[in-house]
């Protein structure tokens, strides 16, 4: 069983950003955090 995910990069055709947006955070209900706001850098 999945206990968490730490983090997850997706590579996304152009322009469909806003639909990626709306079902990795809307649907799977996964936050969104900006490169610039990443603890991993």
């Amino acid at each position: 069983m999945i206990q968490g995910i730490h983090n997850v990069q997706i590579t996304i055709p152009k322009g469909e950003e806003t639909r990626a947006r709306a079902f990795y955070c809307g649907v799977l209900g996964l936050r969104n955090i900006d490169k610039s706001e990443s603890p991993m850098r």
